[in-house]
């Protein structure tokens, strides 16, 4: 009974045009006031940034240091990045002399220390150079009496009986290649020409006439010349300068491993010293190479390689003997944050690397 008499009040005509008509002067109202917010943008701003403009002193102040501490973080690290020794090198920048007092490099035999060397002198004897006539001549009627040298008036180097230059006082190289050391060195140029010379004045001893004196001592000076001579090509063949990358490499090697060889062995081929040292030498060289060729791209990965595995090795050994690592890290001119931690190589440092040729 209540809710027909309330549906009735609700669907009279009276009731519905009154409340049709509050409806419309609500709406005209709500219009009118909302229609100076949103023509005005400054109420709307004002409204957006209260929590801002109407922030108090102590949430100011938190704000403010809290963007400080952000600040002061962010250069930190910048600093820290920038002080980061180099992961090819093994230093940071400004310190070079961790590199240049070490013992890896004081005992590599570098490329420019090849080219200060002086190059090995000879005196090469000379004599005139003598034209003897030929049958033609006679023939043509050039030469009618009998056939005598002629000197032409140039100045020869005088040949041995292997047409090569007979050489007087002769010098030989400071470093040689292959490997040879002190021993071999004294073996190949003072202790082996006696043997060579002994031997072929003993060949020659059979021959005919060979009891005479004076062709004794001819054929002794003409073998000791020959024997001079050929010190000299040799030490010119053995010397480094002319040694390829190879040459140098296996010197080179050969040197690291007679200095960082653990517990005095002189060949311990496999300690982590030795290997440390080794790959820190490859690095370096193909970093300068990478440096100056700079569409070599392909090498730049197995310079990642190495760096990874020169860091694998150090870490190993800081695992196993910490003592050792701390005393091979200055000898290799590495620093601590170039091994330990994240290694990074970034596309930077190749470009800031890069060293274009001179013209």
């Amino acid at each position: 009974m209540f809710r027909a008499s309330v549906s009735r009040r609700v669907l009279s005509p009276a009731c519905s045009g009154r409340i049709t008509s509050d409806v419309a002067i609500a709406s005209t109202s709500c219009a009118a006031t909302l229609a100076p917010l949103s023509a005005s943008p400054n109420a709307l701003r004002s409204l957006h940034s209260s929590s801002t403009v109407h922030e108090s002193q102590r949430k100011r102040d938190s704000r403010l240091k809290k963007q400080y501490r952000q600040n002061l973080r962010s250069e930190l690290q910048r600093q820290a990045e920038a002080n980061k020794p180099h992961p090819a090198l093994g230093y940071s920048p400004g310190n070079e002399h961790i590199w240049k007092n070490s013992l890896l490099y004081s005992v590599l035999v570098k490329e420019s220390d090849l080219d200060n060397l002086p190059i090995p002198t000879a005196t090469i004897e000379m004599e005139d150079e003598v034209v003897v006539p030929t049958h033609t001549d006679f023939l043509s009627g050039i030469q009618s009496d009998t056939p005598e040298p002629q000197k032409t008036g140039r100045v020869l180097p005088k040949l041995d009986s292997q047409k090569r230059p007979i050489v007087g006082d002769f010098e030989l190289p400071q470093l040689m290649n292959f490997g040879i050391g002190e021993t071999e060195r004294k073996f190949l140029f003072d202790e082996l020409p006696k043997v060579r010379v002994e031997g072929k004045l003993f060949a020659q001893s059979s021959s005919p006439g060979s009891f005479l004196p004076s062709r004794n001592s001819m054929n002794a000076e003409q073998i000791m010349q020959e024997e001079k001579s050929m010190q000299y090509w040799l030490g010119r063949i053995l010397d480094l300068k002319n040694a390829n990358a190879q040459g140098r490499a296996y010197e080179n090697r050969q040197r690291i491993v007679a200095a960082f060889s653990y517990s005095g062995a002189m060949t311990d081929t496999g300690c982590a010293e030795v290997q440390a040292a080794i790959l820190t030498e490859r690095i370096h060289n193909l970093w300068n190479h990478i440096a100056v060729s700079r569409r070599d791209i392909h090498n730049r990965k197995n310079l990642m390689e190495l760096i990874q595995a020169r860091a694998k090795i150090l870490r190993y050994l800081r695992r196993a003997q910490r003592a050792r690592y701390e005393d091979l890290l200055p000898k290799i001119g590495v620093e601590r944050g170039a091994v330990e931690g994240e290694i990074i190589l970034t596309l930077q440092m190749f470009r800031d690397a890069f060293v274009p040729l001179t013209q």
